[in-house]
């Protein structure tokens, strides 16, 4: 059932039912639909009730996508959903160790060969899938090391 759309709070608790959203976010899509003004009362609410909390956000989406991408590629998504630098930072820090980091990347390095039997030029391939992963350069280095 879709929200009362006169109401910008109901509108935001209906969007924050269905997933975590950063504040930026948020705000971003009730200035779409509702103006600036409504959109900084409701986001206000939001925080002092703690249902908005970009640290949370941004520990949650590390815990998430930490199984299946590498430090740079949640950065930049981080990023690129406004979240501030320092919260990113240290998200990272709590929720994805560099040991994490390289078994992760192990893990799917190995799964991506298991695909590609007889392939040419598969360490090439392997490495450039894992750096598209958002995996650094040293860590794919180890990883290719590890693997081959």
């Amino acid at each position: 059932m879709r929200p009362n759309s006169h109401s910008p709070l109901n509108y935001a608790l209906f969007l924050l039912s269905r997933r975590d959203y950063g504040t930026v976010e948020i705000n971003n899509k009730l200035l779409d639909k509702f103006g600036q003004e409504e959109a900084d009362k409701v986001v206000d609410i939001l925080l002092s009730k703690q249902f908005l909390d970009d640290k949370r956000f941004a520990n949650n989406y590390v815990k998430l996508k930490a199984q299946f991408k590498g430090k740079h590629y949640i950065k930049q998504k981080l990023s690129f959903l406004k979240i501030p630098i320092d919260i990113i930072e240290n998200a990272l820090d709590q929720n994805y160790p560099p040991d994490k980091e390289m078994e992760s990347a192990i893990i799917i390095g190995k799964k991506y060969l298991s695909k590609k039997d007889g392939v040419e030029n598969i360490r090439a391939k392997t490495g450039s899938f894992l750096l598209r992963r958002g995996y650094s350069y040293e860590i794919v280095k180890k990883v290719l090391d590890n693997i081959f």
